[in-house]
């Protein structure tokens, strides 16, 4: 019985160990591209959902947002990955890749893929007010990426 727990409790160790090396991910999502998808969102970020504010965050995490080709075999791969937000939200939830254009002005642009389940053509927000929809499940955006994106969880790194 002693033995049992002393290979208990070293294989606790090993994993504390592993986890403060930064290699306790060890069942992440290995892209084609050789990167590792992070195992959950990112809060999203508060206040301004943008682009410009996920490439922030996974910088402070020490990764980068994904490529968009990286970002579509996500899509692609999003049962076998999971942890994505995919529930029903007019803007249908989309996730940033990283910038494709850099302009000296900032007016930077950068791709988003729908992740959820979109709303047919306009929603109701409350008795008075109509909210259209963003997106299609699936569909791949260029967009400016200081714009606000929404209210979910947008943000999905991947190492570098």
């Amino acid at each position: 019985m002693t033995k049992n727990i002393m290979k208990t409790i070293n294989l606790y160790c090993l994993l504390i160990v592993f986890a403060s090396l930064g290699i306790g991910n060890v069942f992440a999502y290995k892209l084609s591209t050789g990167a590792e998808v992070d195992s959950a969102n990112l809060p999203a970020p508060r206040q301004s959902g943008n682009g410009a504010a996920a490439e922030k965050w996974c910088e402070e995490e020490g990764k980068r947002l994904p490529t968009l080709d990286e970002l579509q075999e996500m899509y692609d791969k999003r049962d076998i990955i999971g942890g994505f937000t995919d529930g029903f939200d007019a803007g249908g939830w989309p996730y940033w890749s990283e910038r494709a254009t850099h302009n000296p002005d900032g007016k930077d642009f950068g791709y988003r893929i729908i992740f959820g389940n979109g709303a047919d053509d306009y929603v109701p927000v409350s008795s008075e007010a109509m909210v259209r929809k963003f997106g299609e499940q699936g569909e791949v955006q260029y967009r400016p990426f200081w714009i606000k994106s929404g209210i979910g969880a947008y943000v999905r790194c991947v190492s570098k």
